[in-house]
């Protein structure tokens, strides 16, 4: 799963993007502004790193982990982004990819402290991930499944009944399945 954060919007967006959305949006042919998106993803600024890696949901290898990002000072996208763009044609959300095309040479002279105060905006969306995933857990161990079982639901073949207990967790403790957002304060919009 990818996201993209747009931090020019009030409250923010925060758009989620679903692995069945990368495979019908693959293109078989480069794209007319794919080198402009490549150089926009290259001369982008981290933001945060985890050192974890995630395998691509179209070759299944490795690449860095989705929950990295990236920022131009003004969006915030998932590592994983260059990644599918560049080796997969990836077609980006519009609103996305049209904000880089238009804005591209204009944006990359980025001050530290406008990403501070980006990165202290987002962090005010976030919620407490290792209690989420603490509660998770203890659910999860409420249904019979052990922290083995925990690992085989977040394999590919086993998302749909990962994703299916996610939304009964949600239901059940008033929790966000979007792991890191508190989706009552932001836009949200889901691309399938």
């Amino acid at each position: 799963m990818l996201h993209l954060i747009d931090s020019r919007t009030n409250p923010i967006t925060l758009y989620n993007i679903l692995e069945s959305y990368i495979h019908e949006n693959i293109k078989k042919e480069d794209f007319e502004f794919k080198e402009t998106i490549n150089d926009f993803f290259k001369h982008s600024r981290l933001m945060s790193i985890v050192m974890s890696q995630d395998r691509c949901v179209i070759s299944n290898q490795l690449i860095s982990s989705n929950h990295s990002t990236l920022s131009d000072g003004v969006w915030i996208w998932s590592s994983g982004f260059a990644h599918y763009v560049k080796e997969h044609n990836l077609k980006l959300p519009d609103s996305f990819e049209k904000y880089i095309i238009t804005t591209y040479s204009k944006t990359f002279n980025i001050r530290d402290d406008k990403l501070v105060k980006l990165n202290r905006e987002v962090d005010r969306f976030k919620i407490d991930l290792e209690l989420y995933e603490e509660e998770f857990d203890l659910f999860l161990s409420k249904k019979g499944y052990t922290i083995k079982d925990k690992h085989s639901l977040m394999d590919k073949d086993n998302l749909e009944k990962c994703l299916e207990l996610e939304k009964e967790f949600e239901r059940q403790t008033n929790r966000i399945t979007f792991m890191s957002f508190d989706l009552n304060k932001v836009n949200y919009v889901e691309y399938k």
